[in-house]
């Protein structure tokens, strides 16, 4: 892909794409549960994703789904829920 500067980009077969319209298909794509929680588990996979890094990305995901602010407490209560239970506790 070849970003030129009005703001398009080019596919390999010619196709021309506008930042926006990808910017709204990504948004539309973080609306989908399943992507989001395979989303946000690859990013944890990743071994240069830090603290510092998940903390912004948290931040962001906010911001762009403000607007759909039940779905993301949904999400996030889901998220640390499954986390919660991944993690093994001493057993004392």
């Amino acid at each position: 892909m070849i970003q030129s500067n009005s703001g398009n980009a080019y596919a390999a077969n010619g196709s021309t794409y506008s930042f926006s319209s990808g910017l709204h298909l990504f948004k539309q794509l973080l609306a989908n549960k399943l992507f989001l929680l395979l989303f946000v588990r690859t990013l944890e996979q990743q071994k240069d994703f830090g603290t510092v890094m998940k903390v912004h990305f948290a931040s962001l995901l906010s911001i762009v789904l403000h607007s759909r602010m039940d779905y993301f407490t949904e999400y996030d209560h889901s998220f640390i829920s499954s986390y919660m239970l991944s993690i093994s506790l001493p057993v004392t």
